[in-house]
């Protein structure tokens, strides 16, 4: 049998090359109840390997080669984040976030692709994503 690997993912966020944070911004403006309920997500799925990273928690968009989609759970509203895996190993890096209105998001879709095109061609950076929600300066936030 074999023994299960100690995984520890860190969560990143999008950074614009001009230090603009927008996904951090999303959500230190959303309510506590939300952000506590993102953070809560992310500590589940830290310690887990990718593979078994599965909905409704996560949805790895069938038909999106480079974005999936956190699911944080909340009772009124549906929160959606758009990530992708990397840079690095075990890094997830969070592209675009927003309370989702339709079925289909393809703008927020389209958002999340062109943040990951932007890493891939060092048109964009990660930051440390920071769950807690603290206060950031008005050029981190943009």
């Amino acid at each position: 049998m074999r023994e299960r690997q100690s995984w520890q993912w860190q969560f990143l966020g999008f950074k614009t090359l001009e230090g603009v944070k927008p996904v951090q911004k999303w959500f230190n403006r959303l309510p506590e109840i939300v952000r506590e309920e993102i953070a809560d997500l992310a500590d589940y799925l830290r310690n887990i390997v990718d593979r078994e990273w599965k909905r409704p928690d996560f949805d790895p968009l069938d038909g999106e080669p480079c974005i999936s989609e956190l699911r944080p759970f909340d009772k009124i509203r549906t929160y959606r984040i758009y990530g992708c895996f990397g840079p690095g190993e075990r890094e997830y890096t969070l592209l675009f976030g927003h309370d989702k209105a339709e079925k289909n998001d393809t703008l927020g879709k389209g958002i999340a692709r062109t943040r990951c095109e932007q890493l891939r061609i060092n048109h964009g950076r990660t930051h440390e994503f920071d769950f807690e929600g603290k206060p950031t300066s008005a050029i981190d936030e943009g």
